[in-house]
C-alpha cells in the first residue's frame, strides 16, 4: 500500500495563495498609488494653469488701471484747455464790448454817486467767462434819490445792462467833511458781446 504525504501538498497550495494574496495586493497598491499620482499631477497642473490665468488677469487690471488714470487725466487736461478757450475767446470776441460796457456804467453815474467795488463773474461751467453771471457792485451816494436815478440810467441802457437789482441801500454816518452818505450794493447783468451771442446761438 501507498502513503502519500497530503500535509506538504496542503502547505504548498498555502504558501501559494499566499503568494497570489500579496502580489494582488501589491498590485492593488501601486495601481492605488500610481491613481493618486496621477490626481495630484493633474490638480497641481490645474492649479499651475489657474494661478497664471490669476496672474495674468492681475496684470490686465493694472493695465486698465493705468489707462483709466491716463484716460481721467486726459479728461481734466481737456477741461482745463477747454476753459482757457473760452477765456480766449471771450477776451477776442469781448473786449471792445467790455470797454463799451465800461464806458457806459461810467456815463450812467449820476453825480454825487461812486462806485468802491465791481466783481465780475469769475467763470461759470464750462469754462470762465465775464458774462456767465453777474457783475457785483458796491459804491456810495450822496442822496438816496441818486441811486435810483442811477438804477434808472442803467435800465435804459438795456442793450449793455438787461438787469438791474438793487440788493441793499443803508445810510452811513461819515466824517466831518463827508457829512452822512448812503452806501449801496447792486447786481447787474450784463449782455454778451453780439458776436459771442451768435456763436452761442
Amino acid at each position: 500500500m501507498i502513503k502519500i504525504n497530503l500535509l506538504a501538498v496542503k502547505e504548498a497550495k498555502k504558501r501559494a495563495n499566499a503568494q497570489n494574496q500579496l502580489v494582488a495586493v501589491v498590485i492593488v497598491f501601486v495601481i492605488v498609488f500610481v491613481g493618486i499620482g496621477y490626481i495630484a499631477f493633474s490638480r497641481r497642473g490645474n492649479i499651475n494653469r489657474l494661478n497664471e490665468e490669476i496672474a495674468q488677469k492681475q496684470r490686465d487690471l493694472t493695465r486698465l488701471q493705468e489707462t483709466q488714470k491716463k484716460v481721467e487725466q486726459f479728461k481734466k487736461d481737456n477741461e482745463n484747455l477747454q476753459q482757457k478757450i473760452t477765456v480766449i475767446t471771450d477776451l477776442e470776441t469781448g473786449r471792445d464790448w467790455y470797454l463799451q460796457i465800461l464806458d457806459q456804467l461810467s456815463e450812467a453815474m449820476p453825480e454825487g454817486v461812486w462806485i468802491t467795488t465791481l466783481d465780475t463773474p469769475k467763470g461759470g461751467k464750462g469754462g470762465a467767462s465775464i458774462y456767465s453771471g453777474n457783475w457785483e457792485i458796491k459804491g456810495g451816494a450822496q442822496d438816496k434819490d441818486q441811486v435810483g436815478n442811477l438804477i434808472s440810467n442803467l435800465e435804459k441802457r438795456n442793450k449793455f445792462f438787461t438787469a438791474v437789482v438793487l440788493k441793499k441801500i443803508t445810510k452811513q454816518a461819515g466824517g466831518e467833511e463827508t457829512g452822512t452818505y448812503f452806501k449801496y450794493e447792486m447786481s447787474i447783468t450784463i449782455t454778451k458781446p453780439p458776436k459771442a451771442e451768435a456763436e452761442a446761438g
